[in-house]
C-alpha cells in the first residue's frame, strides 16, 4: 500500500487521533472550557465546538465509495469462497468490485470506467478485516474429505482417546529432506530484470521417519538411503537413537517401515510398559504388514488409519511440525554450502552430522509444536469440532445465499470441489475404516483368533480399469491365429515368489516392486515383466517388448514351416 505524502506547507488536517477528541469532548462536558480542552489536546476549538453540537458525525476524508453494508456483503462473499477452497486474488476483488457497480448502475467519476485501484482494494481489505496470505495447492481428492468421514473416524477412535493420555498418543510420517536451499528475497538495483544467486544444489533427497507424541516427545528419526549398500560412515554423528538403512528406491516399504515399528516404536515401549500406546498414520500397504499387525497386537499398540486424503488437515506431523523443520532444514543447509563449497550434492557421510544439527536446532519449539498439532487436529484433547470448523458447510443457510451467495454459485462451488475425473487407484492397506484398530479387526477376521494365519487376510489389491487396451496387445492378437492363441498358457493371475524375481525388460527386482499394477507373464519367453514395462496390460495372451520387436521380422512364425499371412 502506498504512504501518503503530506505537500509541504498545505494546512493541518486532522492532526490528532480519535481517542484523543473523544477525550477533549468528554471532558468538555465535564466542565472543562472549549479554550482549555483545544489547548491541552491540541484539537482546533472549531472541531470541538461542532462535534459537541453534534454538526459533524462522519469519519474525517472522502466517504468510502461503497457502504458499510455493501462492503460487508462483499466481505462475506469472499469468506465464503475462500473456504470453499476458491480464494480471490486482488484482480479478482477489482472485478467483483467493478461487476458489482456495473450492474447496479452506479459511475464512480474518479475511477476510469469503474475499475478499482491498488490503495483503494488495499483500504477495502484493512477495513474489512481480510488479510492477504500465500495459499498452499491441494489435489482436488483432498478438497473431497467431507464431515461424515472426519466424524467417523473420531467415532471409532473416541474411546481410545479419552481412556489414554498424551504421552500414549503418537503419530508417524515420512517425509523427505531435500538437498536445495529455497529461494529466499535479496536486495538488488531497482532496474535489474534478472536476479540470480550462485548458490549449489542439487534434487537430491532423503527420506526419514519422524514421530512425535501429544505430549510433546519426539521420537528417534530412521534414515533411509537411496543406495544398494550402506556404509558405516553413512551411520555416524546423528541424532541419538537414529537407525539407518537403504533402499534401490530411496522410500519406505513394508520391511523398512517394519525395522522402524521394532527398533524405535517397540523399544520405547518396552522402557515404558503401561496403558495401551495409540499410534495414528497413513492408511499405506507398506504399514500393516502381518508381522507388524501381529506385534502391535502383543503389545497392546491401537494401530489406526486416518480418513483417505485427510492428512493435511487430521496428522500432527504435517500440520504444525514439517513446516518449522524443513524452513530451519534450509538455513542449516545454506550455511552448510556457504562453509563448505562443496559442489555436488550432499555426502552421504556428512547427512548424520546436519540432521543432528537439525534436531539440535528444533529441540527448543518442537514439543510446544507437537502439542499444538495435536489440539488443532482434535486429537488430544479429544474435539472433532477443531477439524470440522476447517471443512465448508455443505448446508449453506438460505438467508446467507440470499445475501452474499446465490444457489446457483453454491451449486457450482460443489462442482469444483468434486472430483472431475476418475483418478487411478492407489494400492493401499486393509479396507478397515480409518479409527479402527487394525490389529483388532485382524484378529476377528483369523480363524482362532489365530495370528499365524495372518498372511491369509485378503489385502486390497484392486487394479485399476483402463478404458484402452494394450496396442502392443492388439498387434499381437492379428498376428496370431485361433490355433496358435488356444496353444499359448493364459496368463497367470499373480506372481509367485518362486520364479525368477527380476523384471525381464527392467531387471527390476520384485522384492523391492512398489507399483501397485501387477506383473504379468509373457506368453512367449516366460518371462515375468513389471507393471511399468506392461502399460497395465490386460492381455491373456500378453506377449513382451522384448520378444515383439524381435518377432517384427519374422512375423512371430511358431516353427520353421509357418508363415505369416497379413489380415
Amino acid at each position: 500500500m502506498r504512504t501518503y505524502q503530506k505537500i509541504p506547507g498545505s494546512r493541518p488536517y486532522a492532526n490528532y487521533t480519535r481517542e484523543n477528541l473523544e477525550r477533549a469532548v468528554a471532558a468538555i462536558r465535564s466542565g472543562m472550557s472549549k479554550k482549555l480542552a483545544a489547548q491541552t489536546y491540541r484539537i482546533p476549538r472549531s472541531t470541538l465546538v461542532n462535534r459537541c453540537l453534534g454538526r459533524h458525525k462522519k469519519s474525517v476524508g472522502h466517504p468510502t465509495i461503497l457502504s458499510k453494508e455493501e462492503e460487508q456483503l462483499i466481505s462475506r462473499t469472499l469468506g465464503i469462497v475462500a473456504e470453499w477452497g476458491f480464494p480471490l486474488t486482488k484482480a479478482d476483488i477489482k472485478a467483483v468490485i467493478k461487476k458489482y457497480l456495473d450492474k447496479r448502475g452506479i459511475v464512480i467519476p474518479i475511477l476510469k470506467e469503474n475499475n478499482p485501484g491498488d490503495d483503494m482494494v488495499n483500504a477495502f481489505i484493512q477495513r474489512n478485516n481480510l488479510s492477504v496470505r500465500i495459499a498452499s495447492n491441494i489435489k482436488r481428492s483432498r478438497s473431497s474429505v467431507d464431515q461424515e468421514d472426519v466424524l467417523k473416524f473420531f467415532e471409532n477412535i473416541t474411546p481410545a482417546l479419552l481412556d489414554s493420555s498424551g504421552d500414549h498418543i503418537y503419530n508417524y510420517d515420512e517425509t523427505n529432506i531435500t538437498d536445495d536451499p529455497g529461494a529466499r528475497k535479496v536486495i538488488v538495483p531497482r532496474n535489474v530484470k534478472r536476479v540470480e544467486r550462485i548458490q549449489n544444489h542439487s534434487r537430491t533427497a532423503i527420506s526419514i521417519m519422524v514421530c512425535g507424541s501429544a505430549s510433546g516427545v519426539l521420537l528417534p528419526p530412521m534414515v533411509v538411503y537411496k543406495a544398494n549398500n550402506i556404509y558405516e560412515n553413512w551411520c555416524n554423528g546423528g541424532p541419538p537413537g537414529t537407525v539407518y538403512k537403504n533402499s534401490t528406491s530411496g522410500w519406505f516399504d513394508a520391511n523398512l517401515f517394519e525395522i522402524w515399528f521394532k527398533e524405535i516404536l517397540l523399544v520405547l515401549r518396552t522402557r515404558e510398559p503401561g496403558k495401551r500406546v495409540i499410534l495414528v498414520g497413513d492408511n499405506l500397504a507398506s504399514h500393516f504388514a502381518p508381522s507388524v499387525v501381529q506385534a502391535a497386537q502383543e503389545n497392546d499398540i491401537y494401530m489406526c488409519p486416518f480418513p483417505a486424503n485427510a492428512t493435511h488437515l487430521m496428522q500432527p506431523l504435517d500440520v504444525s511440525v514439517f513446516g518449522p523443520m524443513k524452513k530451519k532444514w534450509r538455513a542449516i543447509l545454506e550455511t552448510w554450502r556457504k562453509e563448505s563449497r562443496y559442489p555436488g550434492s550432499i555426502p552421504k557421510e556428512q547427512f548424520p552430522i546436519l540432521l543432528n544439527r537439525l534436531w539440535l536446532h528444533i529441540s527448543d519449539t518442537v514439543s510446544q509444536n507437537l502439542i499444538s498439532g495435536f489440539r488443532t487436529t482434535g486429537l488430544y484433547p479429544c474435539n472433532p469440532q477443531e477439524v470440522l470448523r476447517k471443512l465448508p458447510d455443505a448446508a449453506v443457510q438460505e438467508e446467507q445465499i440470499g445475501r452474499t451467495l446465490d444457489a446457483s454459485l453454491v451449486e457450482l462451488l460443489k462442482e469444483h470441489r468434486g472430483v472431475a475425473a476418475p483418478e487411478k487407484k492407489r494400492k493401499r492397506g486393509m479396507k478397515i475404516e480409518a479409527g479402527q484398530n487394525v490389529a483388532a479387526i485382524i484378529s476377528s477376521e483369523v480363524d482362532g483368533s489365530n495370528m499365524n494365519n495372518v498372511d491369509n487376510i485378503n489385502h486390497d489389491t484392486t487394479q485399476p480399469s483402463t478404458s484402452k487396451g494394450n496396442p502392443r496387445s492388439q498387434k499381437n492378437k492379428a498376428k496370431l491365429g485361433v490355433k496358435d492363441k488356444e496353444n499359448l498358457p493364459p496368463r497367470k493371475s499373480s506372481r509367485k515368489k518362486d520364479d525368477s524375481s527380476k523384471c525381464g525388460i527392467c531387471k527390476c527386482l520384485w522384492e523391492k516392486y512398489r507399483h501397485p499394477v501387477e506383473w504379468i507373464k509373457c506368453c512367449q519367453c516366460q518371462k515375468w515383466i513389471c507393471g511399468m514395462c506392461n502399460n497395465d496390460s490386460k492381455d491373456p495372451y500378453f506377449i513382451c517388448a522384448t520378444c515383439e520387436d524381435s518377432s517384427d521380422e519374422d512375423a512371430y512364425p511358431t516353427n520353421e514351416d509357418d508363415e505369416y499371412v497379413p489380415d
